[in-house]
């Protein structure tokens, strides 16, 4: 039975649809596992007040392909995570233990809650390839987690 998982994301200049795709690769490496990607929405406010931006709009092309769905504005993690726990979702986080890449001191991003990039102050600075491995690191982690609950639930 195909364990079927959802990867939704928010990214204005492409960053994070960098690491949402390495999310979404590092999920299918997991057998059985049926991967969506899909973008929340840029607000209306916000494509009129970015539309004059080449890095924007290049990005936003870039993302056209990917279905959007409903949703609302970018949220941490964090702030992101309670409500859907209030809804009965199951967090699964990138635990220091199966991703020792994130114990380096450089200024690199991710923590246990999940796969981050610094952009750097004009948001130039594009995610590293230990930061996408952290990425498909919790793509795969996710789907074998979601995996065993489908087991589990057949039990």
């Amino acid at each position: 039975m195909t364990t079927n998982t959802l990867v939704a994301y928010y990214s204005t200049y492409g960053h994070i649809y960098r690491r949402a795709q390495a999310v979404a690769e590092g999920a299918k490496s997991v057998p059985d596992a049926e991967v969506r990607l899909r973008r929340i929405p840029e607000l209306e406010e916000a494509r009129r007040a970015l539309s004059s931006e080449e890095a924007y709009l290049r990005s936003q092309q870039l993302q056209a392909e990917i279905p959007e769905i409903h949703g609302g504005h970018e949220t941490t993690i964090i702030t992101g995570l309670v409500p859907l726990l209030h809804l009965g979702m199951i967090f699964v986080g990138t635990p220091y233990g199966q991703n020792p890449q994130l114990l380096a001191a450089d200024g690199i991003g991710g923590s246990p809650y999940g796969p981050g990039t610094v952009t750097g102050p004009d948001g130039s600075r594009e995610p590293t390839e230990v930061e996408l491995a952290t990425a498909r690191n919790l793509g795969s982690r996710l789907a074998r987690v979601a995996g065993r609950l489908k087991e589990l639930r057949r039990s």
